[in-house]
């Protein structure tokens, strides 16, 4: 049996880095429809973004699902969006997203 005799190797690192956008995709999507959910991976909690024209999956975790928490995760997330030059002008949420609403 092999249990226990064999050592771990060291995994490769994982560069992230910031890739470009094509200034066409950016012209023809100024404006961004989302829609989003809360996702549970191993009951833990994340919000889960995806724009519908340029299919851009945002996920951020929420220590909490309050109403202050879901506000700072959307956000973060609607930040990532402005950075780019994009406005996220319609969020697709459920109910539970319901007190948000006018924020």
């Amino acid at each position: 049996s092999l249990q226990g005799k064999m050592a771990r190797q060291t995994p490769e690192h994982v560069d992230i880095g910031l890739v470009e956008i094509p200034p066409e995709i950016i012209t023809c999507n100024l404006d961004v429809i989302v829609i989003g959910d809360l996702m549970f991976v191993n009951r833990l909690p994340f919000l889960v973004l995806i724009s519908r024209n340029i299919t851009l999956i945002t996920v951020t975790y929420m220590p909490s699902q309050t109403t202050a928490d879901l506000n700072k995760g959307m956000k973060q997330i609607v930040s990532v969006y402005q950075r780019r030059g994009l406005t996220v002008t319609t969020a697709m949420v459920d109910n539970q997203f319901n007190p948000l609403r006018g924020l």
